[in-house]
């Protein structure tokens, strides 16, 4: 009896990670696996902490355990897509540490 709980335990474990998503500066994305899928939804950094399914999150321990608790409710289509949370942070160049609509002058 106890293979059976180790097994179903097993089963209903889900793995997850954050990463950076570097195509869009200011965004992480969450990554998980249900069954042998991969699922990918994207998290917005904002000052007043982050941006995930149309909710504002504190600090990522909220994040985490909202997503815990909410894993299986359905994605609304309607959600802002990465483009649109994307937009809301300035784009930076690298070599030059400014904004990617910056003329490129410099100053003497």
């Amino acid at each position: 009896m106890a293979d059976a709980i180790t097994e179903h335990d097993e089963l209903m474990r889900i793995v997850y990670s954050f990463g950076i998503c570097h195509e869009h500066p200011g965004t992480f994305v969450l990554t998980y696996i249900r069954s042998t899928n991969p699922h990918h939804e994207y998290i917005g950094l904002y000052p007043k902490g982050f941006r995930f399914r149309k909710k504002m999150f504190e600090d990522i321990d909220r994040l985490v355990a909202y997503f815990q608790r909410h894993i299986d409710d359905p994605q609304n289509d309607s959600a802002p897509s990465i483009r649109s949370v994307a937009a809301m942070v300035p784009m930076r160049s690298p070599a030059t540490g400014g904004s990617s609509g910056a003329s490129g002058a410099v100053a003497a």
